[in-house]
C-alpha cells in the first residue's frame, strides 16, 4: 500500500510498451488504400513454381531498414502483400492483395515471370460475404496454420523441388489437391486460403547460424582466461619431467604444447563427425533456406458455408491439402493450437458458443482484414523464405487438369502498354 505510486505506472509503462508499435503501425495502416488483382493464368503455363519465387524475391525489394525511431515514435513498418486462393461454385481463382501506390510495381513483376497472363483490378471479393461469421444463417470453420516445430522457423517445410520431375509426365502439383477440392464446392459453399507476407532481410541475420551450430554440437569460443598462463607453465613443467625419464630410458621424446593437444583433443570429440544423415539433410535444409529471401508469414484458412449446405468433408481436404508440405525429417504446416473450433479448453460453460465468438468470428475478421498476428500465439507470424510461399502459391502448370481451374481462352501478345506509362 505504500509503494502503489510506484508499481501502479510501472505496470502501465509495461503494458503499453508491449502495444505502443503495434498502435503506431495500425494509425498508419488505415489510412491506406488497397487494391486487389485478380491473376488469370494462361491456357499454357510452362514454367514451374521457381517463376512465382522469382516474383516473390523481386517484392521482397520494399524491405525498408528501420531503426529504434522508426519503430518507437514514427509507427514505420515493412509493407506486406496478401496471397489468396479462394475456391467457389466449382472454380478456383488467384487474387493478390496490395497497397495502391505499389499496384504497378506489382504488375510488372507478374508480368516479367508470367507474360501471358492477365493481371487486373477487381472489386474485394470479400465485400460480398457475410458481415461476419458464424451467424444465423452462414457457419464458417477455419485455423491460423502454424509450424509443426513451431519454436524452430529456421527448418524449412517440404517444397516444389519434392514435387519437380525432369521427365513431363511424372510431374506433379500441389496444387491439384486443391483445385479437385474447388471442383467439388457448391455455391453456397467456400474455401479461403490466405498468405500475408512481409519481407525480413536483415531482421533474421543469425538465426540460422545459431539453429546450425545446435545441430552441429558447436559453441562459441571462449576467449582464454588472464590466469591461463599458470596451466601452460604447470603443463610445460610437466612435460620437461615427462621427457627427462624417457631420456634416461633411451625412449624417444615428444614435445607437444597444450594448444596442439587441446585441438587433437577437439577433433576427436567433434560431434560433427558423430552426425546422422538425417542431421546433415536437415543442416542442409536450412542453409537452403537462409540462402534464399524470406518473409514474415501469416497463413488464415477457412471453410464458409451456409448452415443447411455442410459438407464435412471440406475441413479434412483442407487440412489434407496443408499437410501435404510437411516433412517428417524437417517441418510442416498445421492448424494452430487456440486458433480453431475443435480445439481442447479448459472451460466447459457455454462452450460452443465461446468458441464460435472467440475464435472463428476473430479468424474471419482477421481474413477480411487481412491481420496477420491478429489470430494465433507467440508463434504466428513465423518466417518462410520465397521457395517455400511460392510452393504454397504459384500458378499451376498444365500439370494440373482440374476443371475449377479458370484460364484465359486465348494467349496475350505481351503486358500492356499503360502499365509502364
Amino acid at each position: 500500500l505504500i509503494i502503489w505510486w510506484i508499481v501502479l505506472p510501472l505496470i502501465l509503462i509495461l503494458g503499453i510498451k508491449a502495444r505502443w508499435p503495434d498502435w503506431l503501425v495500425w494509425k498508419h495502416l488505415v489510412t491506406y488504400n488497397y487494391t486487389v488483382l485478380e491473376i488469370i493464368p494462361p491456357p499454357e503455363v510452362l514454367k514451374t513454381p521457381k517463376a512465382m519465387e522469382d516474383v516473390l524475391t523481386g517484392l521482397s525489394g520494399g524491405w525498408k531498414e528501420e531503426n529504434f525511431r522508426d519503430k518507437w515514435w514514427r509507427g514505420a513498418h515493412q509493407d506486406s502483400f496478401s496471397l489468396e486462393l479462394v475456391a467457389h461454385n466449382g472454380t478456383m481463382r488467384f487474387f493478390i492483395r496490395c497497397r495502391d501506390v505499389h499496384k504497378t510495381w506489382v504488375l510488372s513483376k507478374f508480368y516479367s515471370e508470367y507474360p501471358n497472363a492477365e493481371v487486373h483490378e477487381v472489386e474485394d471479393y470479400t465485400q460480398s460475404l457475410p458481415e461476419y461469421a458464424p451467424n444465423a444463417n452462414w457457419d464458417i470453420w477455419g485455423s491460423a496454420y502454424g509450424l509443426v516445430k513451431k519454436d524452430n522457423w529456421t527448418v524449412p517445410i517440404r517444397t516444389y523441388l519434392d514435387w519437380d520431375d525432369h521427365e513431363e509426365e511424372r510431374r506433379t502439383s500441389p496444387l491439384s489437391q486443391f483445385g479437385e477440392m474447388a471442383s467439388q464446392l457448391g455455391p453456397y459453399e467456400y474455401v479461403l486460403f490466405q498468405i500475408i507476407i512481409s519481407p525480413r532481410l536483415l531482421e533474421v541475420i543469425g538465426e540460422f547460424e545459431k539453429s546450425i551450430n545446435e545441430i552441429a554440437g558447436r559453441t562459441e569460443e571462449k576467449k582464454p582466461s588472464r590466469f591461463a598462463f599458470i596451466g601452460d607453465i604447470v603443463f610445460g613443467l610437466y612435460e620437461f619431467v615427462i621427457n627427462t625419464v624417457r631420456v634416461f630410458l633411451g625412449e624417444e621424446t615428444v614435445w607437444r604444447t597444450s594448444e596442439e593437444e587441446k585441438k587433437e583433443e577437439d577433433l576427436y570429440n567433434n560431434p560433427f563427425f558423430r552426425l546422422t544423415d538425417g542431421e546433415r539433410d536437415k543442416m542442409k535444409a536450412i542453409e537452403m533456406k537462409a540462402s534464399k529471401v524470406n518473409f514474415e508469414v501469416a497463413i488464415h484458412g477457412m471453410y464458409l458455408f451456409r448452415r443447411d449446405h455442410k459438407h464435412s468433408e471440406r475441413i479434412s481436404d483442407m487440412n489434407g491439402y496443408v499437410r501435404q508440405f510437411s516433412n517428417n525429417n524437417l517441418n510442416g504446416l498445421r492448424p494452430a493450437s487456440g486458433t480453431y473450433s475443435s480445439s481442447n479448453v479448459s472451460y466447459w460453460w457455454f462452450r460452443k458458443d465461446r468458441l464460435n465468438l472467440q475464435r472463428m468470428r476473430r479468424l474471419y475478421f482477421a481474413y477480411k482484414s487481412r491481420w496477420a498476428g491478429y489470430v494465433g500465439g507467440p508463434y504466428i507470424p513465423y518466417v518462410l523464405n520465397a521457395e517455400e510461399i511460392a510452393t504454397l502459391f504459384h500458378l499451376p502448370g498444365t500439370i494440373v487438369q482440374s476443371p475449377s481451374l479458370q484460364r484465359m481462352e486465348s494467349k496475350t501478345a505481351q503486358p500492356p502498354r499503360a502499365l509502364f506509362s
